[in-house]
């Protein structure tokens, strides 16, 4: 008897393609980004408050992208998980609130629900996903397409959808400094690819994993989490900067442990590399992960998104090569 084949879940080969283009996806959605609007209409000056609804790789983009607006607009913005954002009351939302629902697959899903929940409310809706012809495209014309891809593990689609959201801050807020995707983005991300090569690499599976962000890195600290359990099936957690340092006055960091730091900002780095110390002097390991001086902090964001990647990519390969299984499903 045949039995069904079985494919796995968010392939790594998928995932390498998606990765590998993810810079290619950036500029495409730059040279079209005129374009983007022209099937919807938004009332720009109305807007006073940003609500973005987001599950899984999508939340963590939501949490990066209120965070941006926090800090270089004056809306009022907040991020929220599609489970939280279908227990509001819609009569609080009217047109001085634009509700953000992202969906990258567009499959059915809670995300399908919040959508239609929010179309129900006063407020203006706008949906962000990848492609059309999806369960989420129907639900209302005003949608922002991305033109990402999302067939692997959630790489690609996370960066092209987190700068769509930057480039509406600015359509928001047109004093805002233009977002500009650096010439040399290719070359950047083929150091971090050539980077994560070199790495001695089994280091990682051999420790307990944190992640520590804030503010504009606090999304990619929970990304960082969830990629380690997508690819190579290593638990990690992800912890608030602040709120772990405070920690650290009761010795909790020790041997068999590995930090990852990301700060997102330069007035930041004097924080971070306080907290790198003092884990380091109670026995664990610490990394800091920034390109800042030498990035813009728009820039600095997506390469360190491109380093989670890399680390999520090579890590699963090695998890394989080793002999792990990874998820699948049956083919029908």
């Amino acid at each position: 008897m045949n039995m069904p084949a079985r494919t796995p879940v968010m392939p790594l080969a998928q995932t390498r393609e998606e990765i590998n283009a993810t810079a290619a996806s950036l500029r495409h959605l730059a040279a079209i980004w005129g374009e983007c609007f022209s099937t919807f209409q938004l009332d720009k000056r109305a807007v006073e408050r940003v609500c973005i609804v987001g599950s899984g790789d999508s939340w963590t983009v939501a949490l990066c992208a209120a965070a941006w607006l926090g800090k270089y607009t004056h809306l009022f913005c907040y991020a929220l998980q599609t489970w939280d954002f279908l227990q509001t009351d819609l009569t609080r939302y009217q047109k001085e609130t634009l509700i953000i629902i992202l969906s990258a697959s567009g499959r059915p899903s809670m995300t399908v629900d919040a959508l239609c929940h929010a179309v129900c409310s006063n407020a203006q809706v706008l949906g962000v996903t990848n492609c059309p012809g999806t369960p989420f495209c129907a639900i209302t014309e005003n949608m922002l397409y991305t033109w990402a891809n999302k067939q692997g593990i959630p790489t690609q689609s996370s960066s092209v959808t987190l700068y769509a959201l930057l480039r509406l801050a600015q359509k928001l807020c047109p004093g805002l400094t233009p977002l500009q995707i650096e010439d040399d983005l290719e070359g950047k991300f083929s150091q971090i690819n050539q980077h994560w090569q070199q790495k001695k690499r089994h280091f990682y599976q051999q420790k307990e994993i944190t992640f520590l962000g804030s503010g504009l890195s606090w999304g990619l600290a929970i990304s960082g989490s969830n990629l380690l359990s997508c690819g190579p099936q290593i638990r990690a957690t992800a912890l608030p900067l602040e709120e772990f340092y405070h920690s650290l006055r009761l010795h909790q960091a020790g041997v068999g442990q590995h930090y990852i730091l990301l700060p997102a900002t330069s007035c930041e780095s004097p924080f971070y590399l306080a907290t790198q110390k003092a884990i380091v002097e109670q026995g664990a390991t610490a990394e800091l992960i920034s390109f800042i001086p030498d990035a813009s902090e728009s820039n600095n964001l997506f390469l360190v998104m491109q380093w989670l990647y890399e680390m999520c990519w090579h890590l699963s390969c090695d998890y394989v090569d080793a002999g792990g299984q990874r998820v699948s499903h049956r083919e029908k």
